[in-house]
């Protein structure tokens, strides 16, 4: 049951969507020719250089004419943002988030997520809390709440055994992209909103019910499925030691990189050596690195409408090179190993790491660039002689 203060909120959540929707169209858009950079230092050449790119970087067509508008959170800043849920529902802009807390709350319910039990005796519950964000979207401003458990207080073997959950990989997706192509097949992608709430827990975990449900004295939720915050649900794993920063001004090279470092994984391997180069420096970074990130930026901007393009071809069969840059690295003296793989006339897979010991000789650097193209097929193949299989069985 929803607590007094969301109850005054529900009668008039329609009509505030609507408002919240036109609103948001006219008042969070801004014009990207408006717009000027303070920075002296942002090299903008003037003229543009067209060059002819092959292989396996293509120019999109330009199915659409591009929109100029970009969506900004004009006038909202960190501190717009509730960490509470007491901040939340007494906020200016306490009818949105009481719409979104009304909606998570919703969508525990359809899930059963919980059920309310009586405590039992000598068990211990864990917390959870309220987390709000305010995020982008074309059509607007999104307010998002999530109620997250406190999974630190989970113990080991008690509330939780293993935490591990399989990722796909891009190189899987993009492979799935090119026989799509080869066939004629249409790709559709779809979000599961709340893809947590699906996955049922075997461990006996119990929860004081959050705020904003109304529930009877010395009652508990007995959790029946995942719950953001547990141990169980999948979550990103990042480590960086900080030590040796030597950069006087605070800078986001670690966060420039790491979205650098998604980009050249997903779909630019044209930037994939020089991102590789500056996330060898995460913790001592200095203004001399985070120039060469700016040059990266720089570089994306001018060629932001490159991509890969997958073709219907003939001879659809993947085609793998390998080089290496011989003790490239004057740090360690290591090599460099550089391959990757193409098919339908466009890339699948590409890598540039430095070689794991020192090569010896010129020769010694390419036999272990072409063992490591060597490994990354032989983890390819399998999944791809599947999928054919799949496509032909499906297309007969």
């Amino acid at each position: 049951m929803l607590s007094p203060e969301l109850q005054e909120n529900s009668n008039d959540s329609s009509e505030s969507k609507v408002s919240e929707s036109s609103s948001n169209d006219d008042s969070f858009h801004s014009n990207d020719e408006s717009y000027q950079s303070n920075d002296d230092s942002l090299y903008i050449p003037k003229t543009k250089i067209n060059i002819e790119h092959d292989s396996n970087i293509k120019t999109r067509s330009k199915a659409k004419k591009q929109d100029n508008n970009t969506y900004l959170c004009k006038g909202i800043s960190e501190t717009d943002v509730p960490q509470t849920y007491s901040e939340a529902i007494s906020s200016p802009n306490e009818k949105k988030w009481k719409q979104s807390i009304m909606e998570e709350l919703k969508a525990h319910e359809n899930n059963e997520t919980w059920t309310l039990v009586e405590k039992p005796p000598g068990v211990k519950t864990i917390g959870c809390r309220w987390v709000f964000r305010i995020k982008n979207d074309p059509s607007g401003i999104i307010y998002k709440s999530r109620l997250c458990a406190k999974g630190c207080s989970q113990h080991y073997q008690i509330d939780y055994t293993e935490t591990f959950s399989p990722t796909v990989r891009y190189d899987s997706v993009r492979i799935l992209l090119s026989e799509a192509c080869q066939y004629d097949l249409k790709i559709v992608q779809f979000d599961v909103k709340t893809a947590f709430l699906y996955g049922d827990i075997k461990e006996n975990i119990y929860m004081n019910p959050p705020e904003g449900i109304e529930s009877p004295p010395n009652f508990v939720c007995k959790l029946n499925r995942s719950l953001y915050g547990l141990k169980q649900a999948p979550r990103p794993h990042t480590k960086l030691e900080k030590k040796n920063i030597v950069s006087e001004v605070k800078i986001p090279y670690k966060e420039a990189v790491g979205s650098l470092m998604h980009l050249a994984i997903v779909s630019r391997p044209d930037i994939m050596f020089g991102v590789s180069l500056v996330s060898r420096y995460l913790n001592c970074y200095d203004s001399t690195h985070w120039a060469v990130v700016k040059k990266i930026l720089k570089y994306l901007k001018e060629t932001k409408e490159m991509g890969i393009l997958y073709s219907k071809v003939k001879n659809n069969t993947v085609e793998g090179y390998s080089d290496s840059d011989y003790a490239a690295d004057s740090d360690t003296r290591r090599s460099t190993t550089g391959y990757v793989f193409t098919k339908n006339a466009a890339a699948i897979t590409w890598a540039t790491q430095r070689q794991q010991s020192i090569a010896l000789s010129t020769t010694e650097a390419e036999f272990m660039a072409a063992c490591s193209a060597a490994k990354r097929h032989c983890g390819s193949k399998d999944y791809y002689l599947i999928l054919v299989h799949i496509i032909k069985t499906v297309s007969v």
